[in-house]
């Protein structure tokens, strides 16, 4: 089994929403409700901790609405990397599943090639499909970068060693918090990273376009016809 940290306490202030962004509705259903349906159809995952403001009552009731169960809510953070630090705090099984809650159409096979591969760190990436400069105008080769995706695994106890040491960093995301931590203490923590090919449907939903993006692929998925 395999506990997971599902994130859900952000504001989503670039959604242009005037709320939270998981709140808003795919096909009428909250966006943050599809991912918790995907990992409970998978019988390997155990506990979903899920990091939210606590006075936040849309989160128990449409917990409730869509029959989530097996969940756990804790106090989110001021900023993703004390949210996942909250969260760890609540994880008994020996590795760990990140994932985040504006990821609609993270699929069942996604989550369990995270799960299976053999590394205490593990990560799927969207390379990049077009060329890559920095803003100083230097060019790089495109299939050596890519956007980090949800779910990650990791080993519990050892994200938990770096997210203790490194509580005042503000990373935006585990992976990035890792390689800080090497950096500053000389120490390899994860003997296994494991990095491959995530699914290119796995988006984020960050800007107002994702959710016409989300709309689509949604539709694409159902079958229907894209106007």
């Amino acid at each position: 089994m395999i506990d997971v940290i599902y994130l859900t306490g952000g504001k989503g202030k670039r959604a242009e929403l005037g709320y939270p962004k998981q709140f808003a509705r795919l096909k009428g259903k909250p966006i943050f409700i599809y991912g918790l349906e995907t990992l409970r159809k998978i019988e390997a995952i155990g506990k979903i901790i899920i990091p939210s403001d606590l006075d936040n009552s849309n989160v128990i009731r449409f917990l409730t609405e869509y029959n989530i169960e097996n969940r756990y809510i804790c106090k989110a953070g001021k900023t993703r990397q004390e949210s996942v630090y909250n969260g760890l705090e609540h994880v008994k099984t020996k590795n760990v599943l990140i994932c985040e809650a504006v990821r609609p159409f993270m699929s069942i096979n996604l989550i369990k090639k995270v799960i299976e591969a053999d590394g205490d760190c593990v990560t799927p990436i969207d390379l990049s499909s077009a060329s890559v400069i920095d803003i100083l105008g230097n060019s790089y080769y495109r299939n050596d970068f890519g956007c980090v995706q949800m779910p990650q695994k990791y080993d519990n106890q050892k994200l938990y060693k770096i997210h203790t040491g490194m509580i005042s960093q503000n990373s935006t995301d585990d992976m990035d918090l890792i390689y800080k931590f090497q950096k500053i203490s000389g120490e390899v923590p994860f003997k296994r990273k494991i990095i491959f090919h995530g699914e290119r449907e796995n988006i984020k939903i960050t800007y107002p376009i994702d959710l016409k993006i989300a709309e689509a692929i949604l539709n694409y998925k159902e079958g229907n016809k894209i106007e």
